[in-house]
């Protein structure tokens, strides 16, 4: 079955996130890079971008736009330390 492609609005749609958010995200490598599709139209793979959500609802008390795999953070809590502070690893 061939990938349906989201269009931004259907993106901030499920996400919940703001049009310059995802471009943010998008930037610092914590969201999933859109696809080309045409001179000026972008589009995103619906399963990564559902891939992405999931991660989010995976990973309690992260932040948005915090997740796990392809290069996004991961948040790990110090044990000890007040509210169980919460610190940025980077994944390879």
């Amino acid at each position: 079955m061939p990938e349906k492609i989201l269009r931004l609005p259907n993106v901030l749609d499920r996400t919940g996130m703001s049009r310059s958010t995802v471009y943010l995200r998008v930037t610092e490598g914590m969201f999933p890079r859109p696809v080309s599709l045409g001179a000026r139209a972008v589009g995103w793979i619906e399963t990564e971008v559902e891939e992405w959500i999931a991660r989010q609802i995976e990973v309690p008390g992260s932040p948005p736009g915090f997740g796990g795999i392809w290069g996004y953070r991961n948040w790990e809590y110090i044990t000890g330390t007040p509210n169980n502070t919460p610190r940025t690893i980077w994944l390879p």
